[in-house]
């Protein structure tokens, strides 16, 4: 359980600048005996081989929003949450402490697309979604550390939001 607790506790703690990646072997119920998830769950599918993920929600002290933890079979693949920061100087500061990213690819934001909006740090096991806008860092994805297409096939949001017209 030590291998999972302190990965988890680090990205809760918003400690990313030397993240090596999400442990593979986290169950489920091993993380419901550490951290206090919501009793709830939903599921999506992400990446071009849209691969169907149960998620469940914590909510954390200190993060903007809640994390979702995301799981095939009872094998936790990926951590999610949103918004990382309103300061855009906190925002500068981790990006400058990762570097260059791997690669860019399209952010799906909202209804949108947002070219190279996904930083992908695949060897890292991380993605930071950054607004060029703004600098602002609207979403954090941690999974196992991989390759740039098994990051595409397994993990990547690979369509926007979709509106539908009022009747």
């Amino acid at each position: 359980m030590e291998r999972c607790r302190v990965p988890l506790s680090r990205f809760l703690s918003r400690e990313l600048s030397d993240w090596r990646g999400l442990p593979s072997h986290c169950r489920e119920r091993d993380l419901e005996a550490l951290f206090p998830l919501r009793p709830g769950e939903g599921a999506t599918r992400l990446g071009v081989d849209l691969v169907s993920y149960r998620f469940r929600v914590l909510e954390w002290p200190g993060l903007l929003e809640p994390v979702h933890l995301l799981f095939a079979s009872d094998i936790l693949r990926m951590l999610r949450t949103g918004l990382w920061s309103t300061d855009r100087s906190e925002c500068d500061r981790l990006l400058g402490e990762l570097g260059q990213p791997d690669s860019r690819v399209d952010l799906a934001f909202g209804v949108t697309w947002i070219p190279d909006g996904d930083w992908v740090y695949a060897s890292r096991g991380l993605t930071l979604s950054v607004i060029p806008d703004t600098g602002l860092i609207a979403g954090v994805e941690a999974y196992p550390p991989g390759t740039l297409q098994s990051y595409l096939r397994s993990f990547h949001n690979t369509s926007p939001a979709r509106e539908f017209p009022a009747p």
